[in-house]
């Protein structure tokens, strides 16, 4: 059982996502982690357009409502049909990226209908598309809840990663910090390896652990054997020949 309380206030949710993220942000800073701590800086702040944005903060939304006239009707927040939008424009408005900050994405996540976004720019595709049967004054794409509820879920589990792996290697972590002075670099560094590894599912190196080039594999596995085997045939002739063997 986890004997920090910060680990224990995320378990409960007693605290919020962008609390939680910022303990762990000073903690992380102490030893030095910068992979997590830039991780922390994008769920804080929200990912920029030139960021790598992780997977979980991908999604697929495709259904699309517009507003305006049709033919003779007016309608309000219908469905609207793939087909008047050109497929290349739907490939990418469908494959939806939330880059909105961890505060924004849980106010999002515990709201009855989730997010829209407008894209009423898509009103002149519309109108060709029909041959002017159709005019749209607003056209939006619904983002559910469930979407933001996702990326939360995906936040928090993390975050407890973390903090249980930083508790196992340091200690207790409600006093917000870590001490590293008695550690050596290269232990600080194995343990920001292992880290990683476990909390973004990625294989990082330990910097302790040195890969050994494949020309050396084939030297001891290969070559030393051969060479060392000529050198005590060698070695057998030249005494047999000597003692007259």
């Amino acid at each position: 059982m986890p004997k920090s309380q910060i680990i224990k206030d995320i378990v409960e949710d007693n605290v919020s996502l962008e609390k939680s993220l910022t303990r762990l942000y000073v903690i992380v800073k102490d030893v030095n982690n910068k992979q997590l701590a830039q991780w922390i800086e994008n769920e804080l702040n929200g990912y920029k357009e030139t960021d790598d944005v992780p997977e979980y903060r991908r999604a697929n939304c495709s259904l699309l409502q517009y507003s305006g006239i049709n033919g003779s009707f007016q309608v309000t927040n219908v469905p609207l049909p793939e087909g008047w939008v050109r497929s290349d424009f739907m490939d990418s408005i469908v494959k939806t990226i939330i880059r909105d900050g961890i505060h924004h994405v849980e106010i999002l996540a515990s709201s009855e209908n989730g997010a829209a976004r407008d894209l009423t720019q898509l009103a002149g595709e519309v109108g060709a598309a029909t041959h002017g049967e159709v005019s749209c004054t607003s056209i939006r794409q619904l983002i559910p809840s469930y979407i933001y509820q996702r990326i939360c879920a995906e936040v928090k589990t993390k975050m407890i990663t973390a903090l249980m792996g930083l508790e196992k290697t340091y200690g207790n972590l409600d006093t917000l910090g870590i001490d590293i002075s008695d550690k050596k670099q290269i232990q600080v560094d194995s343990a920001n390896a292992d880290l990683n590894r476990a909390v973004f599912n990625i294989n990082v190196p330990s910097p302790d652990k040195k890969i050994e080039p494949w020309y050396s594999k084939i030297a001891w596995r290969i070559v030393i054997p051969i060479a060392t085997a000529i050198i005590g045939a060698v070695i057998a002739t030249v005494l047999i020949q000597y003692f007259g063997l």
